[in-house]
């Protein structure tokens, strides 16, 4: 058995509070012979903190690893005393001067370098909605979820800064046309941090219950087409803002990081739903 330098154990007093409301609503609007309307609603908030999960209420767990040049070691997330699971940790943008220096806030306490937290993975709500309708031999459904309040870390954004051009490599558009100077150091900040908000049509199907008449070897056929995450509406500039990507550090867990991640597919499909 080799020796480590960190081994996971069992908090006696750390706990994590939590403190919201769950809402769920299932009714038809309508119910009649040729048309009905039904609803599904759900709605969450929960909003928690850790306690006593270390004795020093300075300390951190780190977590969040970053990748990129120059980022051996770095972390963007933190776990203490006082703080919401999977908080963000780092420094905060403050100003550009003229030569496109950036300049971060000092912590608040006055003590050390400007490291804060500032927001973190977790939503402070969550929502779904379905709704099925249903017209003579005519059905339409769909499915609509959001989140709202959360965070992410874009890393994917750090390695396609501004500095990548003096290396002819790919920048974003955005980091290229600001004011920051070319030859800025890649940092762990808010300006890789991003509102992770969103609201997706996650599926919509139509179908249509074929009238069979004299037909008798058949009982039903339903003809359909259905959509998976037809649009996203967010403010976050990567692929997708439901993000998973792996940055523990130490096994200690990450939340909210994307690290070139793959985008959900947008998929169609057209089906036949016999009955005999």
């Amino acid at each position: 058995m080799s020796p480590t330098s960190t081994f996971v154990s069992n908090l006696e007093d750390g706990y994590v509070l939590n403190n919201g409301i769950e809402v769920g609503l299932d009714a038809f609007i309508i119910n009649k012979s040729d048309f009905s309307w039904n609803v599904n609603f759900n709605f969450t908030t929960i909003m928690n903190v850790a306690e006593n999960i270390l004795d020093d209420d300075a300390s951190i767990i780190q977590t969040g690893s970053v990748d990129g040049q120059g980022m051996t070691g770095a972390y963007c997330q933190a776990y203490a005393n006082g703080q919401p699971m999977a908080s963000f940790y780092m420094v905060k943008m403050d100003s550009i001067d003229n030569k496109g220096k950036i300049y971060y806030v000092k912590n608040p306490s006055g003590v050390g370098d400007s490291l804060m937290f500032i927001g973190s993975a977790l939503p402070k709500f969550t929502f779904g909605l379905n709704n099925t309708f249903r017209y003579k031999n005519v059905d339409f459904g769909f499915f609509i979820d959001a989140v709202y309040g959360n965070k992410i870390f874009n890393n994917t954004a750090l390695l396609l800064d501004k500095p990548n051009l003096k290396q002819s490599k790919n920048a974003l558009y955005d980091f290229v046309a600001d004011e920051v100077s070319f030859s800025y150091t890649p940092k762990v900040s808010d300006r890789y941090l991003e509102d992770g908000s969103y609201l997706r049509l996650s599926s919509a199907t139509l179908g249509y219950n074929v009238k069979l008449g004299k037909i008798d070897w058949m009982k039903n056929l339903r003809v359909y087409v259905s959509g998976s995450n037809l649009f996203v509406l967010t403010n976050y500039s990567g692929y997708d803002p439901d993000v998973s990507s792996s940055a523990d550090m130490n096994g200690v867990r990450s939340l909210g990081i994307d690290i070139t991640n793959y985008p959900k597919a947008r998929t169609v499909l057209f089906g036949l739903n016999v009955t005999f």
